[in-house]
């Protein structure tokens, strides 16, 4: 089993992530945006609660969660988002609805090199785990 804590560094994109940007609602000049960023997720586990942090050129977010609890958010475009996340071996299972009512299930599969991270079946990005 992977280790679930740790940063990971963007590697590359295989053009599904604009495509799932478009469909959460960001605007054209958004979705390009965000297409050029190299963020970093880091995942830190103390006790039963996660903290997943998002950085990058222009955002630093910390989403804090518990296992199979639901958890309210915004997204970086102000919309309001319910998310829920599991565990299920080497991948952490996120389920999103956002208010417009669209769901994304977003598995982050992490490996002993890295993570992926699949999005509604298709992978939207990878990254390199670059600390550990």
């Amino acid at each position: 089993m992977a280790k679930i804590s740790g940063k990971y560094k963007y590697l590359r994109d295989d053009g599904n992530f604009g495509r799932y940007l478009r469909v959460t609602g960001l605007s054209e000049e958004h979705i390009e945006i965000g297409k050029q960023l190299c963020p970093i997720l880091e995942f830190i586990k103390f006790g039963d609660e996660y903290t997943m942090r998002i950085t990058s050129e222009v955002i630093s977010k910390d989403v804090k969660f518990k296992l199979n609890e639901e958890v309210k958010g915004k997204t970086p475009s102000g919309k309001t988002i319910k998310a829920t996340y599991s565990l299920n071996g080497d991948h952490l299972i996120q389920k999103q609805t956002l208010e417009s009512g669209f769901t994304a299930t977003i598995d982050h599969e992490f490996r002993d090199d890295g993570l992926t991270i699949p999005t509604n079946g298709t992978v939207a990005f990878a990254l390199v785990n670059i600390a550990g």
